[in-house]
């Protein structure tokens, strides 16, 4: 499994729900060094990778059988825009998918 957004508030919980039921979780995220309490999760694999990036996203989905996106911006700023992460990376992330046969 996939999970982009595992860092945000849902996607802590639900990796840890996940993990719990003893799904194998990867999760491709900027900066995996900040987020040590995911690597304590059984299963659960953060990797560092630009989910902009079709390549590196297809790299992290190579060998899943599934992905979840929860990324999402309730106040957009910056290059980080409302329509980047909730149009264009939700294309990105289905032609991964795609891609890589998930």
């Amino acid at each position: 499994m996939a999970l982009t957004g595992a860092t945000g508030f849902v996607g802590r919980h639900l990796s840890a729900r996940l993990a719990a039921q003893g799904v194998a979780c990867r999760v491709p995220c900027r900066h995996p060094h900040r987020h040590r309490d995911l690597k304590l999760l059984p299963g659960c694999e953060p990797l560092e990778a630009d989910i902009f990036d079709p390549r590196a996203l297809g790299s992290a989905l190579e060998g899943c059988q599934a992905a979840i996106n929860l990324v999402g911006i309730l106040n957009p700023s910056g290059s980080a825009g409302f329509r980047r992460l909730h149009i264009e990376l939700v294309d990105t992330l289905v032609d991964a998918c795609r891609a890589a046969g998930v």
